[in-house]
């Protein structure tokens, strides 16, 4: 469910030795109880954080969203998190489902999950499309990477000849098991490159600034070039914006 470098946080309502999966919630767990923390490494349903040498299930931990975070509720659909209070006493999501801007809390939303890139997937793709994927980086979100010479990991990689090879490092190959999980790095393009793309039909993002991030899915008339959040284009995003092309 989450990613390596996610920010999440350890529920408040767990009772100690109850087993919710693998591995148990034990007394020593218990100063985690409510804290924010940075997803290290994944293995299967568990864990490892930052914070803490254990190891943490999905039932014990909830996400934090940011705002841009795509999210669904029971009741209202698919939407997008525009605002997020850190006050403890305040509902901490305002979210925007269509015209409706609602304030949720935790257990109301849940995130929209991306179907996962797995390594194999990607090298079909870059033999398939060469020119499309040669350069592209990619960062590595589950599984394991690691240098063939010593076993070191890494957690980038970069699309080469048709092959996954380590940035900066060409001459060492690169040991990456077929499932391992990986997410596109993307790199900044002009606002009128990422226009062309959204009219062929690709996703693309605006960033501006502290603003929220605008996300644009393509395939509708460039006359309604409008963001998942529901706003229109504006010229501030495409004389200021930084654009990407996520797919």
């Amino acid at each position: 469910m989450y990613k390596v470098g996610q920010k999440v946080r350890v529920r408040k309502d767990l009772d100690i030795y109850r087993r919710d999966g693998e591995p148990i919630y034990v007394f020593d767990m218990e100063r985690m109880r409510g804290k924010e923390m940075t997803i290290r490494r994944i293995h299967g349903n568990s864990y490892l954080v930052n914070e803490s040498p254990w190891w943490f299930t999905d039932e014990m931990l909830e996400p934090i969203y940011s705002i841009g975070d795509r999210v669904t509720h029971a009741q209202y659909g698919e939407g997008t998190v525009i605002r997020v209070v850190n006050d403890t006493g305040c509902i901490p999501y305002l979210c925007k489902f269509g015209d409706w801007s609602i304030w949720c809390m935790p257990d109301q939303i849940t995130p929209i999950k991306e179907e996962p890139m797995y390594a194999s997937q990607l090298m079909e793709l870059a033999r398939a499309n060469p020119k499309e994927y040669e350069g592209k980086k990619y960062k590595v979100v589950s599984g394991s990477a690691m240098f063939t010479y010593n076993g070191q990991e890494f957690r980038e990689c970069v699309v080469k000849s048709g092959m996954l090879l380590i940035p900066n490092s060409p001459h060492y190959g690169a040991l990456i098991y077929s499932d391992t999980q990986l997410e596109l790095i993307p790199v900044s393009v002009p606002a009128m490159d990422a226009v062309e793309a959204y009219s062929k039909g690709k996703t693309v993002q605006c960033k501006i600034g502290n603003y929220l991030d605008t996300t644009y899915s393509g395939g509708a008339s460039l006359s309604d070039f409008r963001g998942t959040n529901g706003s229109y284009l504006t010229a501030k995003e495409l004389t200021e914006g930084v654009w990407y092309i996520l797919d």
